[in-house]
């Protein structure tokens, strides 16, 4: 399970922006050893994905995966995690491209 997943975005890119808060509402799931505790964003093989002005927090799991991907840009995003572990923020398994952080 995982709240918001994109698979195979090349063109184009994909958006996650605006001023909004995520809540992942971590006490609904199961305890920390489980595998049915979802991830919030979860990019598989994407390309020019950009996450902006975000408030992502109470993750179940990993907080955000960018897996096999490029050209990520992360700007003005804010994440707290205190209710499970392996509520890890940014997870970049990335094949290579240009990250900006600010």
């Amino acid at each position: 399970m995982i709240f918001l997943y994109n698979e195979g975005t090349t063109k184009g890119g994909r958006d996650v922006c605006g001023t909004g808060t995520l809540d992942g509402n971590a006490e609904a799931f199961p305890n920390e050893n489980s595998i049915y505790r979802p991830m919030m964003l979860r990019m598989l093989r994407c390309r020019n994905i950009r996450l902006q002005e975000l408030y992502l927090y109470n993750s179940p799991a990993w907080t955000s995966a960018f897996l096999d991907s490029d050209h990520i840009w992360v700007s003005g995003v804010r994440i707290e995690n205190h209710k499970k572990n392996n509520g890890d923020g940014l997870d970049l398994l990335i094949r290579g491209g240009i990250n900006r952080f600010g």
